[in-house]
């Protein structure tokens, strides 16, 4: 591969500098193949030829080159970070197309990698955080013609609140919309709450989840939230239901997956010994390319079932694409910490402030509660398990839900 690379990085080099419109696509696919697994030093000069040419020529091709420039962020991190430039143009190219009309498909697609960029570098990029906030708020501020452009915008948002709840909240209150004198706190909350039956898959709800319990945390109330507040815990128990739902759908695809690899087994035999001229490089790219293969089909196969397959239960098409540290179950796991939030809540020397989230739970409310905290202790059980296994042994862990829990002061 990295043979492969060396010889086509000229010729792709060329065809975006004299601007070959006709082959941008292919070029694209061809540097996202080359920094799937890794980023070496000359893909990363591509970067900057990608941003001339993005400026020249390629503002309408965003999406094809959006798996590249994410690949830059999440395959290799560290060497992002070591370099502002690498920072400043994935900034640029975002903030252009954000406020620029290259269609809501492109803006959609700027917001997710805002939104990975700020998951993947948390803490280490805080210097630009009110830049991503003011690029996706001020968005949020026109006419949004489609809700999903509207709820990435709000994820990019949430993302940060996820992190640094005092930075965002601050951000907010210092963010007006040009026909009011009032800080947009109020009009964000308000919609994030309102959207919240509109996110679909696992991540986006499941980072919902994770920002709330940022922010039922953090000690600066303001008194947009403050309002808000009785709305909130129902709204994360309704997004937890769904998550439970939409787990099982992945949960079911996956084993529907491993189906088709037994299958194929006979024909993967076959293959191994052509594979053994093969280095562990290359096969690391087979992987990764079996991997893209297999997403795209998922991705055509929910799009050829409708809109209520790719949007509601198991994963949306852009969480196929672009996973960030936070979907990793065993490092981030939302019910977990919902149930952990709710009980540092319940313990804490301001009652006032847990009895007004808990003031407007039905008791249907607080069955789901419980249903969620014998999830949360399930996963956990699972986690430990995985640990013990991946070390050489099994336990199975008997869990039991606390029967003393409060769920009002």
């Amino acid at each position: 591969m990295a043979q492969m690379e060396g010889t086509l990085t000229d010729m792709i080099a060329l065809v975006l500098q004299n601007g070959v419109l006709d082959f941008y696509e292919e070029m694209f696919a061809l540097l996202d193949l080359f920094t799937t697994v890794s980023v070496s030093p000359r893909m990363w000069q591509m970067l900057q030829v990608i941003f001339e040419a993005f400026g020249r020529d390629a503002f309408d091709n965003f999406t094809d080159m959006v798996s590249v420039l994410y690949n830059f962020v999440k395959v290799d991190v560290e060497t992002f970070l070591s370099d502002t430039k690498h920072v400043e143009i994935i900034m640029s190219m975002c903030k252009t197309v954000m406020s620029g009309d290259p269609g809501e498909d492109s803006q959609i697609h700027a917001c997710k990698l805002l939104e990975v960029m700020v998951l993947q570098c948390q803490g280490r990029i805080d210097s630009y955080i009110p830049s991503i906030a003011e690029i996706a708020l001020e968005r949020l501020t026109r006419e949004c013609k489609t809700p999903n452009l509207r709820t990435m915008c709000i994820q990019v948002v949430i993302s940060i609140l996820y992190y640094n709840p005092t930075m965002m909240l601050t951000l907010l209150e210092k963010t007006h919309v040009a026909s009011s004198p009032e800080p947009i706190t109020t009009q964000f909350f308000t919609q994030w709450l309102k959207d919240a039956d509109l996110y679909g898959g696992v991540h986006d709800r499941k980072m919902s989840v994770l920002a709330f319990c940022s922010l039922l945390q953090c000690p600066l109330r303001m008194d947009a939230v403050c309002k808000l507040a009785p709305q909130i815990v129902p709204v994360m128990i309704g997004q937890l239901m769904e998550l439970i739902d939409a787990y099982k759908a992945v949960a079911q695809d996956e084993e529907d997956d491993e189906e088709d690899i037994d299958d194929e087994e006979e024909e993967d035999e076959e293959l191994d010994s052509e594979e053994d001229g093969v280095d562990e490089e290359g096969k690391e790219y087979l992987k990764a390319l079996a991997k893209k293969a297999s997403n795209a089909l998922g991705a055509s196969e929910s799009s050829d079932e409708g809109s209520e397959s790719s949007e509601g239960d198991g994963l949306t098409l852009l969480e196929i694409d672009y996973e960030t540290v936070v979907d990793d179950e065993d490092l981030v796991d939302e019910f977990f910490i919902f149930k952990n939030t709710l009980e540092l809540l319940s313990a804490s020397g301001d009652p006032n402030w847990y009895s007004l989230l808990t003031s407007a739970l039905s008791p249907e409310h607080l069955e789901s509660i419980k249903t969620l905290f014998v999830t949360a202790e399930q996963r956990k059980a699972a986690r430990d398990s995985r640990k013990i296994e991946e070390q050489g042994g099994y336990q199975f862990v008997v869990t039991q839900v606390p029967n003393n829990f409060v769920f009002s002061s």
